[in-house]
């Protein structure tokens, strides 16, 4: 059973129960998700108001766009648990002989490299929908401007929770060069995902808080 497949109630007692999963990596996708979600629905009722006639395309492109990653994102809520679950089958293979334990290391390594990549695919569709999602806020109805910006801000949650589960894998990871070129995309995406948190804080925080 995928955990998108559980209700709000189900998938919360899971995350409080025991299992490891779903952990902080489904946690980071699915934060990111909600956000996506809120921008969609901030476009849509932007797009759905006359006097917004001439956002309407915008707004519609925006909120397909944010929906398609917000559905993206919700897949990988799951696979980030699969990943997980991975990492620890390959631990539990046997290793009384040579060849086992050759057999063992590969596929731990096999299993980390997808533990990692998975958080950086979420990193990937959280800062993307944060670029569409700061445009929403600049642009949608001034009576959802809020939810818009929550969107953002939920997205960057995400992106750092996110690169947290990247990093603790790629410790584990002994190709170096794979290392690196996940490693050098992390400090990219971070870096984007905190710059576009920091510009609707900027933008909105003083505006709407009266601050």
């Amino acid at each position: 059973m995928s955990f998108s497949e559980m209700t709000l109630n189900e998938l919360l007692e899971r995350f409080g129960s025991s299992s490891p999963t779903p952990g902080g990596g489904s946690a980071a996708a699915l934060a990111a998700s909600v956000g996506a979600s809120l921008d969609a629905m901030a476009a849509r009722l932007t797009a759905g108001k006359k006097r917004f006639a001439d956002r309407k395309k915008e707004m519609e492109a925006a909120a397909g766009k944010a929906s398609g990653l917000a559905s993206e994102l919700e897949r990988l809520v799951t696979e980030d648990g699969r990943a997980y679950d991975g990492v620890m089958q390959a631990f539990r293979l046997p290793k009384e002989t040579d060849e086992q334990k050759a057999e063992r290391s590969k596929a731990i390594q096999e299993a980390t490299k997808r533990a990692a990549e998975v958080p950086l695919e979420t990193m990937r569709k959280a800062v993307e929908c944060m670029e569409t999602g700061v445009a929403v806020a600049a642009r949608c109805n001034p009576n959802c401007v809020t939810d818009a910006v929550a969107g953002v801000l939920l997205m960057g949650v995400g992106v750092e929770i996110a690169k947290l589960n990247v990093c603790i894998n790629l410790d584990s990871i002994k190709d170096e060069v794979y290392a690196a070129r996940l490693r050098e995309e992390l400090a990219d995406l971070s870096a984007r995902g905190t710059e576009l948190g920091n510009a609707v804080r900027l933008a909105y925080n003083g505006g709407l808080c009266g601050k």
